[in-house]
């Protein structure tokens, strides 16, 4: 970890900084953003010292790849009473298609109850893997896209119950693609938003021994998925 005193102590993002922030929706995360020197994180200056807290805390649980990965971006974090800005218990921001890679400026939202102890190992160490996806390779992706693809079929229950909800919508539009019903660019959509959804959450299984919102009939063999992930991915848990 870099020595925090190093770091400016106060960090301001405006539309400079964050352009794809420009839409109103996205415009609460302009801002002040303080150094928090136990984690290396900036917190939006509103944060509560409680929510910091429990970030902080759990942050550190997290794989040290993955920690120095959140900071060598330098991701922002703030906090939304309820639902973040769309719509999720937590939600992961970044525009990877900007230049220079400044602008991409990752931020992670965290709901009220994602907040909650029994949660928020697993939903913040499944936005921080968000981060991580995005930094691999496009082989790296498309090698573990493709063994997702070749091991779950039609009987396949997910880990999580949302990651359930994106697998019944590839399956929806890899049967109407097969059909000619829906354009190509659909159904490649909804597969990208599968494996990116399944892979954070397959990770964030293992960190928290049982997700708190695991499918009940799983059926995903989560050490043969881990195991690929290191392969694949060279993420070793």
């Amino acid at each position: 970890m870099k020595n925090t005193s190093q770091l400016a102590k106060t960090i301001y993002i405006g539309p400079n900084q964050r352009p794809w922030a420009m839409p109103r929706l996205y415009q609460r995360f302009w801002g002040h953003y303080e150094l928090d020197e136990k984690s290396g994180l900036y917190f939006a200056k509103e944060a509560k010292a409680e929510q910091i807290r429990l970030v902080r805390l759990n942050f550190k649980r997290l794989p040290q790849c993955l920690q120095e990965l959140c900071r060598q971006w330098r991701v922002t974090f703030s906090f939304a009473e309820g639902a973040t800005a769309c719509g999720n218990s937590s939600t992961f921001y970044a525009d990877f298609s900007r230049h220079p890679e400044e602008y991409i400026s990752p931020h992670i939202e965290i709901g009220s109850e994602s907040l909650k102890p029994e949660k928020i190992l697993a939903h913040l160490g499944h936005e921080v893997c968000h981060l991580f996806w995005r930094t691999r390779s496009e082989a790296e992706r498309r090698a573990y896209r493709g063994f997702l693809a070749r091991s779950c079929g039609p009987t396949t229950v997910e880990v999580t119950d949302y990651v359930q909800s994106h697998f019944e919508d590839y399956l929806d539009s890899l049967k109407q693609f097969r059909q000619n019903k829906v354009h190509p660019n659909f159904h490649d959509g909804n597969f990208l938003r599968w494996t990116e959804e399944s892979f954070c959450d397959t990770v964030a299984s293992r960190l928290t021994g049982t997700h708190p919102d695991r499918c009940e009939n799983c059926t995903v063999d989560l050490d043969e998925r881990l195991a690929k992930i290191q392969e694949s991915l060279q993420l070793a848990l």
